[in-house]
């Protein structure tokens, strides 16, 4: 899923990505204090979740 990164730096297979950079992780790597999720269809399912 594609995810953009909240507000602190993160370390994700091996690379660090800074606030605002968008990277492409597993959905059982989300975490939304961390990231942003940018996949419409994966947002609808997070929500349902809720």
């Amino acid at each position: 899923m594609k995810a953009k990164v909240k507000n602190i730096a993160i370390r994700y297979n091996g690379k660090r990505y800074e606030k605002g950079e968008e990277l492409v992780i597993e959905q059982k790597h989300f975490n939304d204090e961390l990231f942003v999720c940018l996949d419409s269809d994966k947002k609808e399912k997070q929500a349902v979740k809720k």
